[in-house]
C-alpha cells in the first residue's frame, strides 16, 4: 500500500474526536502503518472504549474460527474517527454504508484495511492497549 493513501492532504487539519476532542498525533510505528496519524483519545472517551471493545470482538472472532485468516465486516461507528484522520475530512453519514473493513490477525492484534466500494483507503495495525484496558 502506498503511504500517501493514508495521509490527510497537506495543509488540512484533521477533525478531532467528536466525544473527547482528541486530536491527531504523529503515528506510532508499533500501532499504525508509517505516515498515518492517529487520534489521541482521553482514556474515558466512549469512542476509545468502543474501539477497545471492537478489538476484543475481532480477536475473539479469530479464536472462534481457527484457520480463518480474514474477517470481512462493515466499518463500525467507532472506527470512523480514525478514518476521518486518514481522509482529512469527515465521512458523511449518508456515505458510511459504502465502507467495509477486512481484518486479519497480526501478532496479539489485528490489521484492519478499510475500503470504500472496493478501493482501499486506509490500513491500521491495532494492538491491545498497553495499559491493560484490553
Amino acid at each position: 500500500m502506498c503511504p500517501e493513501t493514508n495521509r490527510p492532504q497537506a495543509g488540512k487539519t484533521t477533525p478531532p474526536c467528536p466525544d473527547c476532542g482528541g486530536r491527531a498525533a504523529p503515528s506510532d510505528a508499533a500501532s499504525l502503518l508509517p505516515g498515518q496519524p492517529r487520534i489521541r483519545h482521553d482514556p474515558s472517551c466512549p469512542v476509545y472504549r468502543a474501539a477497545l471493545a471492537l478489538l476484543v470482538t475481532d480477536l475473539n472472532w479469530f479464536e472462534e474460527h481457527p484457520g480463518e485468516e480474514l474477517l470481512h465486516r462493515p466499518v463500525a461507528a467507532c472506527e470512523f474517527s480514525e478514518l476521518h484522520v486518514a481522509l482529512g475530512r469527515r465521512v458523511p453519514r449518508s456515505d458510511r454504508r459504502r465502507w467495509a473493513a477486512s481484518i486479519a490477525p497480526c501478532g496479539h492484534g489485528v490489521v484492519r484495511v478499510y475500503d470504500r466500494l472496493g478501493r482501499v483507503i486506509s490500513a491500521q495495525v491495532v494492538m491491545p492497549d498497553p495499559a491493560g484496558a484490553v
